[in-house]
């Protein structure tokens, strides 16, 4: 046997067997729905091979032109196992990839063998410029039906922003219940990233984790939406992954950055209350001299209210929040200063406050038009109300807003704004804008 410490969980009283077969899937979605839901696997998958179980040889070899379960994809996938004796062969060769995260192993090759308990494994893909790329080397004991040790050997992973390296093996315990990491380090260039500890049913053991100047782009595969940059360094510990995980954490991002509009320096603490069963959070972002923000509260996934949360703005530069404006709107601009409470569920926060704008302004980009103004703004749960609004367009000229932004969890946005003005510069284009009508449009009255 391969695997001996296996061996009792084998029932080897069979009726002898010797055969090969060979098959070809013409259609194999109304195997794999009631089989195994969710599965998909391509027409025209083939597999042959050949059995003999006195003295269990067994080659397999099968063809799939592409299979999917859940995020996860292959296609072209050529898979071949073979067993003489003691010794199992394997191999599968083909393209991966992850539709969640984008990423793509392109030219994926997994070789490995099996003898006596253990099992070396090596998988390789060279991808292309732009996608990812690596070699990972693993040996693995395996002890008992529930129980195996694993040797992450020096092993490199690159995803088009540097190469991740562990300069030396990392060990993984396996059991039923736990996973034990004997300090895995990964580093690029001056970046590391460290970890090590205990994943367990027990709340009270914990994986701990170190950071040092860890680039926030290498995060850019994992989400959609505007690039952030920043160094983000600090240490923690993360409990309970099996069933209510939780933070405890001190970390800090150097020159946070989104697109190309600087944030500042962001501080972040996280420690568990056992009085209130919940995460105390604390941080301050702060820019240049400049406390711009901070915020303190508690963090109670599961329960009624899992967020009870206040922001504290003092001259918050809003320039950061342009590359979240809908297409319509640009060049956002302004301090906020003010208090904001965030309550509720973390997929609905409740947000209640007032704050003030402080020559705040945005253009209206289809009529390229731009508007400031200085006035508080009282915010509510699915709305931001303006009374006697004091606008100004780029010359100088002023109307009187009165009315409500209306939103559905910071989407789905409606306005009900009235405007009393008077040669209000309500159109601001030329012909390279729009063809068909351009030029300059003043507007008075109330609209």
């Amino acid at each position: 046997s391969a695997f001996p410490a296996l061996q009792n969980e084998v029932d080897y009283t069979q009726q002898p067997q010797d055969f090969t077969f060979a098959a070809t899937v013409p259609t194999a979605s109304h195997l794999l729905d009631v089989a195994v839901p969710g599965l998909k696997m391509a027409d025209g998958t083939h597999i042959s091979g050949r059995f003999n179980s006195s003295t269990f040889d067994l080659d397999l070899d099968a063809r799939i032109p592409a299979i999917g379960y859940g995020a996860v994809a292959g296609d072209s996938l050529d898979l071949s196992v073979g067993k003489t004796m003691d010794l199992v062969a394997f191999s599968l060769r083909g393209n991966a990839r992850s539709r969640k995260d984008s990423i793509d192993l392109e030219g994926l090759d997994i070789t490995g063998v099996a003898y006596q308990d253990e099992v070396r494994l090596r998988a390789d893909w060279p991808g292309n410029d732009k996608g990812a790329q690596g070699t990972i080397n693993l040996n693995a004991l395996i002890n008992s039906p529930t129980s195996a040790t694993i040797d992450l050997e020096p092993s490199r992973l690159a995803f088009g922003r540097g190469e991740w390296r562990n300069e030396r093996t990392a060990h993984i315990r396996v059991d039923s219940s736990t996973i034990a990491v004997d300090t895995l380090e990964m580093a690029n260039a001056e970046q590391v990233v460290r970890l090590g500890g205990v994943i367990s049913r027990d709340p009270a053991k914990a994986l701990a984790f170190d950071l040092h100047d860890v680039d926030l782009e290498n995060l850019r595969p994992l989400y959609n939406g505007p690039a952030v940059h920043g160094l983000l360094s600090g240490d923690g510990h993360v409990f309970d992954l099996y069933k209510s995980p939780y933070l405890l954490s001190y970390l800090c991002v150097d020159s946070l950055t989104i697109e190309d509009k600087p944030v500042g320096d962001l501080v972040f603490t996280a420690a568990y209350n056992d009085g209130d069963d919940a995460i105390d959070v604390n941080g301050l972002l702060k820019r240049d001299t400049l406390n711009a923000l901070d915020f303190s509260g508690n963090l109670a996934p599961g329960k009624a209210d899992e967020l009870q949360v206040r922001l504290r703005m003092d001259k918050l530069d809003l320039r950061f929040l342009d590359p979240y404006l809908p297409d319509a709107i640009s060049d956002i601009q302004g301090k906020v200063t003010g208090t904001i409470d965030v309550t509720g569920k973390l997929a609905e926060p409740q947000i209640n406050g007032t704050a003030l704008m402080e020559n705040a302004g945005l253009r209206i980009n289809y009529l390229n038009t731009f508007y400031s103004f200085t006035h508080q703004v009282v915010i509510r749960p699915d709305m931001f109300a303006l009374d006697l609004v004091k606008l100004h367009d780029e010359e100088g000229h002023e109307a009187i807003a009165t009315g409500t932004i209306i939103h559905h969890g910071l989407k789905d946005w409606n306005f009900d704004v009235s405007l009393d003005m008077k040669d209000m510069l309500v159109l601001n284009t030329d012909e390279r804008r729009n063809e068909l009508y351009y030029g300059k449009a003043y507007g008075t009255g109330t609209v």
